[in-house]
């Protein structure tokens, strides 16, 4: 495809922003189109245009955010990978991204938001009466914990009386494990 000279694209990237504060979505995604091929990062582009579809609400950026963040991920560039599914679930909480983000903070070694985003999911399977997605997640993150995380999910999951027997043992080695 032909390349834009500096001064248009200079100028298409002002109209892009003019059509954005405007609400005029069609005109700025198609000029959008025509820009997005001024760059070669092809996870740029998808973020970009995520960024433009969410600018007017439009739900679409997901998939583009999601799609934004695998190429980021396979590039190992796990930080923007990550940054992106976040955005995604400040639109929309889905539980398939809040695990593959759970896994970016594992190889990040982020431990902090590992922990924040493993808290939901569990309080939601809780919720939701989902106790067989709970017993993997603690097994599978279990050294990232504290002691006293895994011993306060084990004293919620007692709480939930069918449970009770299956975890017993559990939080009973949770307790007397060592700090």
């Amino acid at each position: 495809m032909k390349q834009l000279p500096a001064e248009k694209c200079n100028v298409a990237w002002f109209k892009l922003a003019e059509f954005v504060s405007r609400g005029e979505k069609e005109r700025a995604l198609n000029l959008y189109r025509l820009l997005v091929h001024s760059f070669e990062n092809k996870a740029f582009a998808y973020q970009l245009e995520g960024d433009l579809l969410w600018s007017f609400a439009d739900e679409q950026a997901i998939e583009k955010y999601t799609n934004a963040a695998q190429i980021y991920a396979f590039e190992q560039r796990l930080t923007e990978a990550a940054l992106l599914y976040e955005q995604v679930l400040s639109i929309k909480s889905i539980r398939s991204i809040r695990l593959l983000l759970i896994e970016l903070y594992l190889q990040l070694k982020n431990n902090i938001q590992l922990l924040k985003h493993l808290d939901v999911i569990i309080n939601d399977s809780l919720l939701k009466q989902s106790y067989d997605d709970i017993e993997p997640l603690l097994d599978k993150y279990e050294l990232v914990m504290t002691t006293e995380q895994r011993r306060n999910y084990y004293e919620q999951l007692r709480k939930h009386e069918p449970l009770y027997h299956q975890f017993n043992k559990k939080i009973l080695l949770s307790q007397s494990a060592p700090i």
